[in-house]
């Protein structure tokens, strides 16, 4: 018989544990205001950022060009917040090194030991308090909060972007945005239509700054029919 100081645990009951500690984290966090979401301020600093047609908010809110896209999207983040405290951290969390969906994928070849591997940004704030910036989550937490969540193994940290080109995106100016009107207006009534937002307390956040983009576009375009009437 195997007495209880010889039982090792398997990684299944590793990843109830990390499920149990979770959870419990989360409901205290919320309850004393350690958790919060993005403040909509952010995302109006990145309005004029592009990716391949794609507005900036949609690749912070809309979960499919979120989930898997932690070191991009931490950058984009971290330059959104404009903050000289701001600091982009990778480190191995617990919510991937006991997940069974990667072990299984490590163990299989499909990924390498980096598996565990995730990136978030780190901010010390105005009240003195340092918070962690999750994009995978889409929230903000209390660092020494999201450490007991996911007791993270740091292997390095580097220094918030100071130019948007750092993040892999590009700034659209007037003319640009006029040139490329069809294709992200295309874009943005895709997105309204089959939105799944990060979190659901984003939806009317990513809908407005969506609209918002709709309707400068529309402004642009007149105005530049109103110029080309005149030369007429």
């Amino acid at each position: 018989m195997t007495s209880i100081n010889e039982y090792t645990p398997t990684n299944e009951d590793l990843w109830e544990l990390y499920n149990i500690n979770f959870r419990s984290l989360m409901a205290q966090g919320k309850i004393l205001e350690k958790i919060e979401t993005f403040d909509s301020e952010i995302f109006k600093k990145i309005r004029n950022l592009y990716y391949n047609n794609i507005p900036a908010v949609v690749l912070l809110l809309e979960n499919d060009f979120v989930q898997g896209k932690c070191f991009e999207r931490s950058k984009l983040l971290a330059y959104a917040l404009r903050s000289e405290s701001c600091e982009i951290v990778t480190a191995k969390i617990d919510g991937l090194k006991y997940n069974p969906e990667y072990i299984k994928a490590y163990e299989t070849g499909q990924v390498d030991d980096n598996y565990a591997t995730h990136c978030y940004v780190r901010r010390k704030e105005k009240d003195g308090k340092t918070w962690v910036y999750d994009t995978s989550m889409g929230l903000k937490l209390e660092e020494s909060l999201y450490n007991m969540m996911q007791h993270p193994e740091i292997i390095s940290i580097e220094k918030a972007p100071k130019k948007p080109q750092s993040t892999g995106l590009r700034e659209y100016n007037e003319a640009k945005l006029v040139e490329k009107s069809f294709y992200i207006q295309d874009t943005i009534n895709l997105i309204k239509v089959h939105s799944i937002p990060i979190r659901e307390e984003y939806r009317s956040i990513l809908i407005n700054e969506l609209n918002q983009i709709d309707s400068k576009l529309n402004s642009y375009k007149e105005e530049k029919e109103v110029t080309y009437g005149k030369k007429m």
